[in-house]
């Protein structure tokens, strides 16, 4: 992410981009998990 924001320009704004993401990447994460476990029980559900 460093890396990123200092080819950008945007050195010493980690924190606030952090900030910004956090929302959207912990929805996307919650949402992939279910969708996961949702189809993990439904396709191969004797595997559990």
């Amino acid at each position: 992410m460093v890396a990123a924001l200092t080819v950008v320009g945007l050195i010493g704004e980690e924190g606030r981009v952090i900030r910004l993401e956090l929302i959207p990447v912990l929805y996307y994460g919650v949402v992939t998990g279910i969708l996961t476990l949702i189809l993990a029980f439904a396709v191969v559900p004797a595997g559990f």
